[in-house]
């Protein structure tokens, strides 16, 4: 993986290291553009690939969960968070990056051409608690809907 040091003024100048991981969606494996925080979990995703995520909630007429914990999502519009600062360091690291330059724009062409239903069955690690309709499918059978 390749590492990058980014020098942070809140942190007096102290050096923080990023890996590739840091920069990728949980739920699409790519590289995030739109990164948010989603408030009921506080992990970071695409904005696209989590809102993919809960469309294929709303078509199943499934409870809204977090791809990563499980945990329940009651709002899910207000409960996302443009996440700023991963998004300049994420844009920082692309520029300066040429392999993680390559990636994004790969990962941003693959996206754009991709099925919005396949989003939803990337390879994501789902607590055992969560009762899943679908392997990878990240909403509990028999839930009312939040929102």
């Amino acid at each position: 993986k390749s590492v990058m040091t980014s020098q942070t003024a809140a942190a007096g100048g102290d050096s923080e290291q990023f890996t590739e991981d840091d920069f990728v969606c949980p739920i699409s494996q790519e590289v995030m553009r739109d990164p948010v925080i989603l408030v009921a979990d506080g992990h970071t995703y695409e904005r696209s690939s989590l809102e993919q995520w809960f469309a294929t909630c709303d078509a199943e007429d499934q409870q809204w969960r977090s791809p990563l914990t499980g945990a329940p999502v009651e709002e899910k519009r207000a409960g996302l968070v443009p996440n700023h600062t991963l998004r300049g360091i994420i844009e920082s690291a692309v520029a300066r990056n040429p392999a993680w330059r390559l990636r994004a724009e790969a990962d941003a062409a693959r996206s754009a051409t991709r099925a919005p239903a396949l989003v939803a069955t990337a390879p994501v690690t789902t607590p055992a608690s969560v009762d899943c309709k679908r392997v990878q499918g990240g909403c509990e059978e028999g839930g009312a809907k939040g929102g």
